[in-house]
């Protein structure tokens, strides 16, 4: 048990001096602090308890079934043709007194921008619908990404673009668009988590 001076305040960690002090001849009693302040231990910012905290231990996540990862390509996939076809609606709406007012020109391309912006946004919302719970979202994103990119070369063989390049790269900036929506909607809800034992 170590002891301490009440004069000089020697420290004495082995307890040897119980009585007197072999520095100054005073009273020695019995402490549990050092009192030079030279024990005293640097404490740690508080953390979180492990068994309040379920995943101290790891976890494993959960792939959710196929049939499910289908329907969340097709509720993909039909989330993306619903903000495609709902947008430029509502933006022609929105727009459509000023763009009777503009050149033929410039509202041409003005209508063609807003397809192309309500597009790009689609394509996000679409893969992030197939991302949600998704552990593998790349699977999901290029499902989406095949849909996206099959309707509207079906819908070519009936009405043939006006415009072949700019048809190409929408088709491209939209399929890439549908994975990194897929990786957004993985990264907002994250798959079913099973803690290890």
């Amino acid at each position: 048990m170590p002891y301490t001076c009440s004069k000089c305040d020697f420290f004495d960690t082995e307890g040897v001096h119980k009585s007197d002090c072999p520095s100054c001849g005073g009273r020695m009693r019995m402490t549990m602090f050092d009192p030079r302040g030279t024990a005293t231990a640097t404490l740690e910012p508080p953390t979180k308890a492990a068994w309040k905290n379920p995943y101290a231990y790891g976890y494993e996540e959960i792939e959710a079934p196929w049939a499910f990862r289908y329907a969340q390509i097709g509720a993909g996939v039909s989330a993306y043709f619903f903000v495609w076809r709902w947008g430029q609606r509502i933006m022609l709406l929105a727009y459509g007194t000023s763009l009777a007012q503009m050149p033929k020109s410039k509202a041409a391309m003005t209508i063609a921008v807003a397809v192309f912006v309500m597009n790009c946004i689609g394509a996000l919302v679409g893969g992030g619908a197939a991302g949600f719970w998704a552990r593998n979202w790349v699977v999901q994103g290029l499902g989406v990404a095949v849909g996206v990119l099959v309707i509207p070369l079906v819908g070519m063989l009936i009405i043939a673009p006006e415009s072949w390049p700019l048809f190409a790269v929408n088709l491209a900036i939209t399929s890439v668009l549908a994975i990194i929506g897929a990786f957004l909607g993985h990264l907002l809800v994250k798959p079913t988590r099973v803690v290890n034992s």
